[in-house]
């Protein structure tokens, strides 16, 4: 799944969430507006039942004055209050029938069930009241316990309320209907005891619970209702008719044992009942203000469910629009980052991988840009070090060139001087037989006078000839004590050849380990290089200490042919004046004799000088042939440093930085 795809699901689950969130919200709102309908039920069911019960109430009320005056009092206010009766009746089953009974909870269908049991009753218990057949007990009983099935059904309604504040008002209306309820006795009670002139059995002490009931109700309604239905209730109640009750409620208390109230039990009835009325507008108001109650609650639901439905479109909208432009903005980021990506994975270190924003992706990038910054800088270094080790390579084989050439020149001079001690041996050798031969003559020329002369001649050419030699070797020992002293020069600049390989070798590893991977093969090379270098160096030192060596014995031979070329020149003056001096020919033949023993142990100690050098000449060949033979290594090394140099160069060519 790419980043795209994951964003859209992401997107779509946020927006399958608000959505569920919102949709929870109005099943909720729906959820209240449907109890805010079933409590507008309820309270139009109060309304009906406190209409009925207000009737009902003077019903049992004129009813009880009637059956206490046995028949001559309230007949008239009876049939009257009847017809109000039965139309509030009928009002109560068309509000039932319509809505039906279905649509109250089962509790309170119960007690509406059982209120209509009781309004079957109705026409027979009337009947009785107007035959006298029936006790004021048994006919106030019936109407109370009517009424109670109806208040029941009215303070059950506050059991099923959705809101603390509704449930508090039918609580406090349900308290205030129950209050009423027992004034609505109390009114019964006292018109039979005010018709009779007395309480009848048992009446007294239901009276006095009556009131105790009545001011509980209503000190509970109080608690509970509100300032504005207090307000209401209070004006009401400050009225002469309250007054009035109150003064017959206190004749009643104090005359209750004796009787003879002195209080006319129809007016007793309409007092009251004005009272009631009173209350009865308490009880329209209560209603009323439960009825706006439920109105501002239902508003306020459809003006909750309304701006939240319009809060969450405006939500989904924006937050749709935002999780579009942010899914954009990443996805549109991602697309421009895959594409200089995929530059970078065609070498071209060029490209700028810097985006817009704050965010993770932002410093992402802003931290591959830092490393790529960095490769082109330790390419752009590897390059230039690849460039230097290219033309360092090249310098190198140019030297290995120069310092082949040297070597190629050492090898040629070091022949000339092979071939110099070689011809110096044998002419040293030709001395020694020649100084063996004199001395034979010299050893005859006691009894060979005559022959002196011509062998003194013959001689002389021979010394002659001898000093030419010498003087010859004098020069070639001195050649060959200039060409060691320009193998010595050469053998310093192959040394300081050395050593510079061996620090360019050494820079050549250093430059390769920055290099990392792409310089490893530079590194194998410049290592061989290095160790070429040291071998070089010490095959320089060796041929050093073989080339002092020579030098020394070429002084001693150079010393040494000074000598003879002295004896031999001095022989040459001595054979010059042989002829005149002949009488001295015994002597001088003594002498010559012992000088050319003198030279003949020269000639012989030249020869072995010449052997012993000739040995060293043949070491600094060997040395010399193994210099070229490293000269050589070096040769193919630094080619294959120039080799390993131009390849490393081309693939960091490769690069685009």
């Amino acid at each position: 799944m790419t980043i795209k795809q994951k964003l859209l699901l992401i997107n779509v689950v946020i927006l399958a969430f608000v959505i569920a969130l919102v949709g929870f919200f109005f099943f909720d709102v729906k959820l209240q507006m449907e109890a805010l309908n079933r409590e507008k039920v309820l309270n139009d069911l109060s309304s009906k039942i406190s209409l009925l019960v207000h009737e009902t109430q003077r019903e049992r009320g004129a009813s009880a004055g009637y059956l206490g005056s046995r028949g001559k009092k309230f007949a008239a206010i009876l049939r009257q209050q009847r017809l109000r009766t039965d139309e509030r009746v009928a009002q109560f089953k068309e509000f039932l029938s319509r809505v039906g009974l279905d649509a109250f909870p089962e509790d309170i269908r119960e007690k509406l069930q059982e209120a209509l049991a009781y309004l079957a009753q109705l026409p027979q218990v009337r009947q009785k009241v107007d035959s006298l057949s029936i006790p004021v007990k048994e006919e106030v009983a019936y109407y109370t316990n009517l009424n109670k099935v109806l208040l029941d059904a009215v303070a059950l309604s506050a059991k099923h309320a959705s809101t603390s504040s509704l449930v508090k008002a039918l609580k406090g209306y349900s308290c205030f209907l129950k209050a009423k309820e027992r004034v609505g006795i109390e009114r019964a009670i006292l018109s039979n005891a005010f018709a009779a002139d007395k309480f009848a059995p048992g009446m007294f002490a239901k009276w006095l619970q009556l009131v105790a009931q009545q001011e509980a109700y209503l000190d509970a309604f109080k608690s509970i209702a509100s300032d504005r239905v207090l307000e209401f209730y209070r004006e009401k109640m400050n009225s002469p008719v309250v007054s009035e009750v109150e003064r017959m409620r206190r004749i009643a208390l104090e005359k209750a044992e004796t009787g003879g109230f002195g209080v006319d039990s129809v007016y007793w009835y309409k007092t009251i009942t004005r009272m009631i009325d009173l209350m009865k507008q308490v009880d329209d108001f209560i209603s009323e203000s439960n009825r706006e109650l439920i109105k501002s609650l239902y508003r306020k639901n459809e003006a909750k469910a309304i701006a939240v439905g319009v809060s969450s479109l405006v939500f989904m909208v924006g937050i749709s629009l935002f999780l579009y432009l942010v899914s954009r903005s990443i996805s549109r980021r991602i697309e421009l980052l895959n594409e200089k990506v995929g530059r970078l994975e065609q070498l071209d270190l060029t490209v700028d991988l810097s985006v817009e924003g704050n965010d993770e992706i932002a410093d992402m990038v802003r931290s591959l840009n830092g490393v790529i910054q960095r490769i082109k800088e330790l390419l752009l270094r590897s390059l230039e070090v690849a460039q230097v080790n290219y033309k360092e390579s090249e310098h190198l084989d140019q030297i290995a060139k120069k310092l082949k050439e040297l070597s190629d020149s050492v090898a040629e001079d070091v022949a000339e001087i092979r071939e110099s001690i070689s011809t110096t041996k044998e002419d040293a050798f030709v001395n020694k037989q020649t100084a063996s031969e004199i001395a034979q003559v010299l050893s005859e020329a006691g009894g060979v006078v005559n022959e002196l002369l011509k062998s003194v001649t013959s001689f002389t050419e021979v010394v002659s000839s001898g000093k030419a030699k010498q003087e010859e070797l004098e020069e070639l020992v001195s050649s060959i004590e200039s060409k060691t002293g320009e193998i010595k020069r050469i053998v310093d600049i192959i040394s300081n050849i050395a050593e510079q390989t061996n620090l360019l070798a050494l820079n050549a590893a250093i430059e390769a380990s920055r290099a990392g991977e792409a310089g490893k093969g530079f590194a194998v090379v410049a290592d061989e290089v290095r160790k070429l270098a040291e071998k070089v160096r010490s095959s320089l030192l060796e041929i050093s200490q073989i080339t002092e060596f020579i030098t020394k014995g070429i002084k001693q031979v150079a010393v040494q042919t000074k000598e003879m070329a002295a004896q031999m020149e001095e022989m040459s003056e001595s054979f010059s004046g042989l002829v005149a001096e002949a009488e001295k020919t015994k002597e001088s033949l003594v002498e010559a004799e012992e000088k050319t023993d003198l030279l003949t142990r020269r000639q012989e100690e030249l020869v072995e000088l010449m052997e012993g050098l000739e040995g060293r000449v043949e070491e600094i060949d060997g040395a010399v042939e193994q210099e070229k033979k490293g000269v050589e290594e070096v040769q193919q090394a630094t080619k294959a440093l120039k080799r390993e140099a131009n390849v490393l160069k081309e693939l960091l060519s490769q690069f685009k930085v």
